[in-house]
């Protein structure tokens, strides 16, 4: 099986480290090939930034249909493209957002999303509203860690992400 995993962003590290967690997480007989588009936004953080994304994630799909991939992953929590990647391919197209948002439905009642800056928390409201999932998302949260910030300093984000969810638990107990 061969799988294309398309980091809808340009930024280089990013989808180097996409390939880095993929392939281990690939079975052995699963062939990952990890890519960017050409151009578009450097990272993905706002309803401007996903439309320039979703371009290079649909030319990623074409080129994957004519080298002949089995399906494709878009590696990007707002999932652009998603919609009209399937349009374009028979192939199975997974974005990490849906698929993070069933598996949280299978796992418990509710589940909440911790995101990144504050503007992105009406796009992630609204991608749960666009799969239905209002009922079941118990909250937004935004650690107001952008991005790139959160590429160049691993320990800085998980810390913000583990203080946005210790918050959301408080006040759930509360």
């Amino acid at each position: 099986m061969r799988i294309k995993i398309i980091n809808p962003n340009t930024h280089e590290g990013m989808t180097k480290a996409i390939g880095e967690t993929a392939r281990k997480c690939a079975r052995a007989d699963t062939e990952v090939v990890v890519v960017s588009p050409e151009r578009g936004p450097l990272t993905i953080e706002d309803y401007c930034d996903e439309a320039l994304a979703t371009v290079g994630v649909m030319e990623e799909v074409k080129k994957g249909i004519a080298e002949g991939f089995d399906g494709y992953i878009t590696a990007c929590f707002g999932d652009p493209g998603l919609y009209q990647s399937r349009e374009l391919s028979e192939a199975p197209v997974i974005g990490i957002a849906e698929a993070s948002f069933f598996m949280a439905c299978m796992l418990g009642y509710k589940f909440s999303i911790i995101s990144i800056l504050e503007r992105f928390k009406g796009p992630m409201e609204e991608l749960v509203r666009k799969y239905g999932l209002e009922s079941r998302c118990a909250s937004v949260r935004c650690t107001n860690v952008s991005v790139i910030d959160f590429e160049k300093d691993k320990s800085k984000g998980e810390e913000a992400l583990l203080e946005s969810a210790a918050l959301r638990l408080a006040r759930k107990r509360s």
